[in-house]
């Protein structure tokens, strides 16, 4: 101990703010290169979307900060899962809640349900996800409403066994720590409020 003494003492302020600066920069150069190794992946992830990003952010090209952020929002919400063309068979069965609603479910699944054959004329289908109560309960109620124009198809995506449906409980189970954190806390951290709260 009394050998560590000496080695403290010559260390000074210089040495300290030294040591502290090349933390700090140290940090910085890798928050860079996360910023922008996450804009990087904007490319890949967007490929072959059905939505152009440049004309819904409004920008005539993506900043690097408008890409790193739905990168990042992208692999909060969805992880490294991709996008599937396959099709799911679906068969739809009545509802015992309401009268002339059809639920739907995957094909061969579910006893006493027969293939869903939708017409674009007389067919409407209430897709809903549920994810609190509050989602299921307003589906529910313009399906009760909709029942009576025609063949009305209840559609939940978690009624579904594939593996959106399983994206969806994760992402709701990541969704409902979040919130329980953020309660916790008792405030949004400064960094998630724009996703958070951007509209």
């Amino acid at each position: 101990m009394s050998t560590m003494l000496p080695m403290l003492e010559s260390i000074t302020y210089v040495d300290v703010l030294i040591a502290f600066g090349t933390a700090v920069l140290g940090l910085v150069v890798i928050i860079v290169v996360a910023f922008c190794a996450l804009a990087a992946s904007f490319n890949s992830i967007t490929r072959g979307n059905s939505i152009d990003l440049t004309s819904y952010v409004g920008e005539k090209k993506v900043s690097l900060a408008s890409r790193a952020k739905v990168a990042l929002l992208h692999r909060l919400n969805v992880g490294s899962a991709k996008p599937r063309d396959a099709s799911i068979q679906l068969a739809a069965k009545a509802s015992p809640y309401v009268d002339h609603l059809l639920v739907t479910s995957r094909e061969g699944t579910v006893a006493g349900s027969s293939p869903v054959n939708v017409s674009k004329e007389s067919t409407i289908v209430i897709g809903t996800i549920r994810m609190g109560f509050g989602h299921h309960r307003i589906a529910y109620a313009a399906s009760s409403w909709a029942a009576s124009a025609g063949t009305t198809y209840f559609h939940d995506l978690l009624n579904i066994d594939s593996p959106e449906a399983q994206l969806i409980k994760d992402m709701d189970k990541a969704y409902s720590k979040g919130s329980r954190l953020a309660t916790e806390i008792g405030i949004v951290p400064p960094c998630c409020r724009p996703a958070c709260f951007s509209t």
